[in-house]
């Protein structure tokens, strides 16, 4: 079916049908439930466009009823690629009269490449109910751009009555034919530019694939920069330009400015373009060439006179920094070899009479000794630290920082035999005040008495080495038998540190009467049993407790419940006389011995 053609469907009132078509693209098919509609044409293909471009087609909406109008109820695009296409606003009221046309324009915008396709969907309402109907729209998106190369054309130097040419390539990579409309070339004098006889007037049609080679050129009639534009211009791409240059050599990279090949330009401070090894900021060397362009030759060579007194340094000149200095000046007494013969103010009074490099006036104190001059080690150069009784290094001062210094000023040096100011040898650390022999030993991670121990004797350090320091709870810190916990000993020392001597032991008064049980004390837990303790617990009763409280290893000897004469009664089981085991209650009285034998109080009660 042509692109162009109309279709035309007419169904009976409230039925529903499908119409395809096979043409150019899709089947196409209209749906309607009510009328009579025509949509004309029956496919929108807008082609191939380029990318970025827009191109716009119209269909017409015809109700062919001569009696029922249509009312547009939506219009709309579907399908994936629908956002490539765009309604265009205007031109319906919404309603189509009978027999009467609406005109709908829909746009082509592609941003992506490729052929794109969407719905026309239309739906309308009759006398009868409603009416959708549907077309396809589509179309291709092709890269639609212009190669043109190159972009700028540099003639580079030109000189007076010489031409030069070249040629700014286009080509059109693209599936579709471009056209250039129109070239705009403006400048200077001296450019111009020639299309293939074969192209013709204006426009020009590139097709897919094709080439076109525009010759440009310039003459030149001077040695001023000149330059010119060429413009290609088209409806389907934007404004291509192209620069034409000529004895133009700022910003220019043209190897026609650079003849030596050594990276610098004329323009770009190159003096000499045609010496490789002349350019800014090259090395000076002396060949009597400005190597460096900096307007000057050969300065800071040895053959340049760099402090201008009139000799270089292959002249002679041993300090070209110093205008003063030059063979033959004066020597003056400055520490500095003015004259270039060797020698350091010879025949002034600063001269150097021990060659050590130091004069009386530059700080030597003994110009006779080559060892002594300021900045001499202290040791004489020997490189052993050790003095040698002298100021080596000028300061005021003998051997400091030798080994026979009193660097700290704690009386005693390192080593000997002789200290400095009768100091004594044997310091271990003569920067510290606080190390030197026989100081006193404190914690400080130090071994201040220089005995090679470190804090021995100092109650941070565990000197018995029993566990504990001083600062740990031993109370003495010279006896590993001794610390905190130890077990006591009845040795007159409080091994454990409890501030309590032999606590626990047999030498020691337990219970506080006045006995150990190495005195004699057989219950060292009870004060109330020690030697010749009373044997009724100091109660004063005379009674018995069933203990030996005076420890002679009798329990209660001497009290009321103890057998003294071991009769077999007590006193308090009734023994009158506790001490004469013939008298007790279970005596025979005896009569005539005027004694209470039988201890019922009454004396030879069965006398005579």
């Amino acid at each position: 079916m042509p692109r162009n053609s109309s279709v035309r469907l007419a169904l009976g009132l409230g039925a529903a049908s499908t119409l395809p078509f096979l043409g150019c693209g899709p089947d196409v098919q209209i749906t309607s439930q009510t009328g009579v509609l025509e949509i004309s044409p029956n496919l929108i293909d807008f082609g191939a466009i380029a990318s970025g471009t827009e191109a716009t087609e119209t269909v017409n909406l015809d109700n062919t009823s001569p009696d029922v109008s249509l009312e547009v109820l939506s219009v709309a695009l579907q399908g994936a690629d629908a956002g490539s296409f765009t309604i265009v606003e205007g031109g319906f009221s919404g309603r189509i009269e009978a027999s009467s046309a609406m005109p709908l324009s829909i746009a082509f915008h592609p941003t992506t490449l490729g052929f794109l396709m969407a719905e026309l969907v239309v739906t309308t309402e009759g006398s009868e109910g409603n009416t959708v109907s549907t077309i396809d729209v589509r179309g291709e998106s092709v890269d639609g751009g212009l190669q043109v190369y190159p972009r700028v054309v540099d003639f580079g130097p030109v000189d007076v009555g010489d031409s030069e040419e070249a040629a700014v390539i286009i080509e059109n990579p693209t599936s579709i034919p471009i056209v250039i409309d129109e070239i705009d070339f403006s400048g200077d004098d001296g450019f111009d530019y020639d299309a293939p006889s074969y192209l013709g007037n204006l426009p020009w049609t590139v097709d897919p694939g094709d080439r076109i080679d525009i010759d440009v050129a310039f003459e030149a009639d001077g040695t001023d920069p000149a330059s010119a534009g060429l413009t290609l211009l088209g409806s389907t791409f934007d404004a291509i330009d192209v620069t034409l240059l000529a004895n133009t050599c700022e910003g220019s990279a043209h190897g026609g400015w650079d003849q030596d090949g050594d990276g610098y330009q004329t323009c770009g401070g190159d003096c000499d373009d045609g010496d490789e090894d002349v350019f800014p900021g090259a090395a000076e060397v002396y060949d009597s060439i400005d190597n460096d362009c900096d307007g000057i030759v050969d300065e800071g060579t040895v053959g340049y006179d760099d402090d201008g007194d009139g000799q270089s340094e292959l002249g002679g000149d041993c300090n070209d920094g110093d205008a003063s200095t030059s063979t033959g000046a004066e020597e003056i007494a400055d520490g500095r070899d003015n004259d270039c013969d060797g020698d350091v103010d010879e025949g002034t009074e600063n001269d150097d009479g021990d060659n050590d490099g130091y004069t009386g006036a530059g700080g030597d104190c003994d110009d006779a000794d080559a060892n002594v001059h300021p900045g001499m080690p202290e040791d004489g150069g020997t490189g052993t630290n050790q003095g040698d009784g002298l100021d080596n290094d000028c300061d005021g001062y003998v051997d400091e920082g030798t080994t026979a210094f009193d660097d700290d000023g704690d009386g005693y040096c390192e080593e000997g035999p002789v200290c400095v100011g009768g100091a004594d040898p044997g310091d271990c650390n003569d920067a510290d005040p606080a190390v030197y022999p026989s100081a006193p030993e404190t914690a400080d991670g130090k071994d201040n008495d220089c005995d090679g121990i470190v804090d021995d004797g100092s109650p941070g350090v565990d000197d018995d080495h029993d566990g504990y320091s001083e600062l740990g709870g031993d109370c003495d810190d010279g006896d590993n038998d001794t610390y905190p916990g130890a077990p006591e000993l009845p040795d007159g020392i409080d091994q454990d540190c409890d501030g309590i001597v032999d606590e626990g032991t047999t030498a020691y008064d337990d219970d506080g009467d006045g006995f150990a049980e190495a005195g004699g004390d057989c219950n060292d837990g009870d004060a109330t049993i020690y030697p010749n303790a009373d044997e009724d617990g100091g109660t004063g009763t005379d009674e018995g407790d069933g203990r030996d409280n005076d420890c002679d290893g009798i329990i209660d000897e001497r009290t009321l419940d103890y057998d003294d004469d071991e009769d077999g009664v007590t006193e308090s089981a009734g023994d009158c006389n506790d001490y004469d085991p013939d008298i007790s209650p279970a005596t025979i009285e005896v009569p005539g011995n005027f004694i209470d034998d039988d201890c019922d109080g009454e004396i030879d009660e069965y006398g005579f």
